[in-house]
């Protein structure tokens, strides 16, 4: 993978951070598991999706679905299509480039569009626009929203470092890790969330791709999220302003990035993987009462650990395989994996 942005050259630059762990937390001991199907959405006959790319839970176990290709929201279950919402447009109501969407504690479906800048909610119930407000300035492509207790968000935004906002400038440090906004539910900054990490400092975008769910209530109290790294080896569990970190089962290292200027004598600034793009280790992370569950890079295996200590409880073998997955009650519910057509699928443990 690489990625070109023309202002800037010189020679590459290796970006390859210490690990957050040197080691995986346990072996991984799986365990097989009998579900029930609940429901399942989507085929050849009966879907009105192009994509399925983020899925979000309503707490009565149906799903919102984001659809980027159609730039539409859905919302599916045991009866088929509830409702169906979105127009491109930049106008009130409208959405232009919408990367993730998440339910909150009042059942709305809240989406962070980056294209038109804005934050909007959309009823639970019949699918009607309710309101929007303004993303925080300084937030650009925002990528991730988790919704926690008491109406307030978790936004996951991309921030560029001054090599990109200055191309004059002679830097050669990559462009800065992700960085987690909370607003509250008119829009409002209530903090930029500090890196837990020192390692964050010295690591591209490239290597901070994860992703974040929030818990709207806990056993603990307070507003608890979680970040899991999809290409690296750990996750951070916040619980207002304290964060700690612990490792997954599965161990990997961070894939090396390489910064720089382009080859052939053009000038431009580029940052891509040194050796292909990597195969994810976590594909997914969600949060429920005291566990922490994370999708395996191979789609098969959810991933369990207590949320207050790190530790790994087990692995659960899935049916079917799952690209992204949401938690209703005792209830999963995920996007299957491959396949010419999306489907959308809720599972039971036996």
């Amino acid at each position: 993978m690489l990625l070109a942005i023309y202002g800037c050259s010189g020679d590459a630059v290796s970006s390859t951070p210490v690990n957050l762990f040197d080691q995986a937390a346990a072996p991984v001991v799986t365990r097989r598991a009998a579900f029930d199907t609940l429901w399942i959405y989507g085929g050849a006959s009966d879907t009105i999706m192009l994509n399925a790319d983020r899925v979000a839970a309503f707490p009565g176990g149906d799903a919102a679905v984001l659809d980027l290709a159609g730039r539409r929201v859905h919302r599916v279950g045991a009866d088929g299509v509830a409702w169906s919402w979105g127009t491109r447009g930049q106008g009130p109501g409208e959405i232009d480039h919408v990367r993730d969407l998440d339910v909150n504690a009042q059942g709305e479906v809240v989406l962070a569009d980056t294209g038109n800048g804005r934050l909007l909610w959309v009823s639970g119930g019949d699918g009607t626009w309710l309101r929007e407000v303004g993303l925080p300035e300084g937030t650009i492509n925002v990528d991730a929203i988790a919704s926690l207790e008491g109406d307030h968000y978790i936004l996951s935004s991309l921030m560029y470092s001054g090599a990109l906002t200055n191309p004059e400038s002679p830097s050669r440090v990559p462009i800065t890790a992700y960085r987690w906004v909370q607003v509250s539910a008119t829009g409002e900054m209530e903090g930029l969330v500090p890196f837990p990490w020192d390692g964050f400092h010295s690591m591209s975008f490239l290597q901070t791709v994860g992703s974040i769910a929030g818990a709207r209530a806990s056993s603990e109290g307070g507003r608890r999220w979680v970040f899991g790294f999809g290409l690296g080896n750990g996750f951070f569990v916040f619980n207002d302003s304290v964060a700690e970190p612990y490792p997954y089962v599965r161990h990997a290292d961070f894939p090396e990035v390489e910064t720089g200027g382009l080859t052939g004598g053009r000038d431009g600034f580029r940052v891509g993987y040194s050796e292909g793009r990597p195969e994810q280790v976590a594909r997914d992370v969600a949060i429920r009462g005291d566990t922490v569950f994370v999708l395996a890079g191979n789609y098969w295996e959810i991933d369990r650990y207590e949320s207050a200590t790190g530790q790994y409880l087990d692995s659960v073998l899935l049916p079917v395989p799952l690209s992204q997955f949401a938690l209703a009650g005792d209830a999963l519910i995920g996007v299957v994996a491959g396949g010419m057509y999306p489907q959308v699928v809720a599972l039971r443990a036996k």
